[in-house]
């Protein structure tokens, strides 16, 4: 296999949590997008709250960051995908030809989730179970929590520290999407030769 034969375009997902008072917190590869799983941003005193939210991007831009209220069921993962329009966002950002690229996680592995995506004629990309390595979101939230705690910024509120969040995501630049999509097929072939194991991404 060499990396000509692998798919040109993906949607890629996935989740970050944040908590209030200061956030401590892929073109062509076939058409795909990267999850962001929900991460956590924070605040850095007492009294906080937290924040989940959920993201994708492609080699071509990103979706609507979403928040993820409550604890994340197979339901709520299910009507989040609706509200962030996933079955339109895909052509738009990929073509017809894409597939979405989601990890492990319970939620994403509930009948009710591979119902929709049947139903929807959505494709996914395998994942191997241990690879966080093929998230390339992580390396966005590091980029934006570096961004939203700049020069040590602390934030009061939740609001607060929504309104950067948000901000700083439709913000991220061009470069890095497509650097990160770019870098997919290099990701997938190390995890191959590495039978699975940690790789310097």
């Amino acid at each position: 296999m060499n990396y000509s034969s692998l798919p040109h375009c993906k949607l890629q997902s996935r989740n970050k949590c944040i908590q209030a008072k200061s956030l401590t917190a892929y073109h062509s590869f076939t058409l795909d997008f990267f999850e962001i799983p929900p991460e956590m941003f924070s605040t850095r005193h007492s009294g906080g709250g937290t924040i989940m939210i959920w993201g994708a991007f492609s080699f071509n831009g990103t979706m609507e960051l979403q928040i993820v209220q409550g604890r994340q069921t197979a339901a709520g993962y299910v009507e989040m995908l609706q509200r962030a329009s996933l079955m339109t966002e895909g052509p738009r950002l990929c073509g017809n030809d894409w597939v979405f690229q989601q990890d492990n996680a319970a939620v994403h592995n509930a009948r009710l989730t591979k119902e929709f995506f049947q139903e929807n004629n959505i494709t996914l990309l395998d994942h191997p179970a241990c690879s966080p390595d093929l998230n390339p979101i992580e390396n966005i939230w590091g980029w934006m929590a570096r961004e939203v705690y700049k020069n040590g910024h602390q934030f009061q509120t939740v609001d607060a520290l929504c309104e950067a969040i948000f901000n700083t995501w439709s913000n991220v630049p061009t470069s890095l999407l497509e650097t990160l999509a770019s870098s997919m097929p290099k990701r997938l072939f190390e995890v191959i030769n590495k039978n699975g194991g940690a790789t310097h991404y």
